[in-house]
């Protein structure tokens, strides 16, 4: 899995991804409040950029599916990685609620979804700022 700098909006479209792919079918109100202006406001990125981070987020996917599977399993190693590009309060109070609006966009918060919010809230010790 690629790297971002630390803090930026790239690492933050990438959380996004994360929580939109958690259920294996990102629904397309999910993609389009993720590039919602009120949200890319709020994570610095514009719809070009997310859909690049995007991109790189499947392509780096790919890159971990073992030879032969359809299946795909991203660890909570790898998603703790990906969370700890993310080290300002601040950036991890307004990711949490973003993600939060997003995966409750088509009416139903998936388990892998909603596993993914409680992962950023325990990693980051989140709750207070929420």
């Amino acid at each position: 899995m690629r790297t971002y700098p630390e803090n930026s909006s790239d690492a933050l479209a990438r959380i996004m991804s994360v929580a939109i792919f958690a259920d294996g079918s990102p629904d397309p109100r999910e993609l389009s409040l993720a590039q919602s202006p009120a949200i890319q406001a709020r994570l610095g990125y514009d719809s070009t950029q997310f859909q690049r981070v995007m991109a790189e987020f499947c392509a780096d996917l790919a890159d971990l599916r073992p030879p032969g599977s359809d299946v795909i399993a991203v660890t909570p190693e790898t998603v703790g990685r990906l969370l700890d590009e993310i080290t300002d309060p601040a950036k991890q109070a307004v990711a949490c609620r973003s993600v939060f609006e997003v995966i409750c966009a088509d009416r139903r918060a998936h388990a892998a979804e909603t596993g993914i919010l409680r992962e950023m809230v325990r990693h980051w010790d989140a709750s207070p700022a929420i």
